[in-house]
């Protein structure tokens, strides 16, 4: 999961798209197991980049389906409210809280042997 702060630096979707690729793609070249996760995210405070990281998340998502040995893990659906961070999830609207790393957690046990 990548990307927040690259938006928060001011990073365009096709930037952080591209270098998520790249790391990707070492990762494959390797032949490690990829698992995606969606970029969470943000609260109230910093909804602005919510555009973008929905944009980032529908990338991913798209790229995963159309590659077999790829897995997209929604986080957003178990922290979001709509399309915010829950409050009860983080302080700061970006970083969770230990309740948000619960669900965090709990929602990535399924892939874990």
């Amino acid at each position: 999961m990548i990307g927040i702060n690259d938006f928060n630096g001011g990073m365009d979707v096709d930037e952080v798209f591209n270098n998520y690729m790249a790391i990707v793609n070492a990762l494959s070249e390797h032949g490690m197991k990829i698992y995606i996760q969606s970029t969470i995210f943000a609260g109230k405070r910093l909804e602005n980049l919510n555009t973008k990281i929905f944009e980032l998340n529908q990338r991913l998502k798209t790229f995963a389906a159309q590659n077999d040995s790829i897995a997209y893990i929604d986080l957003n659906a178990g922290l979001a409210q709509g399309s915010l961070l829950n409050p009860i999830y983080s302080r700061d609207d970006v970083h969770l809280n230990g309740n948000g790393y619960a669900v965090w957690r709990d929602t990535i046990s399924p892939y874990l042997k």
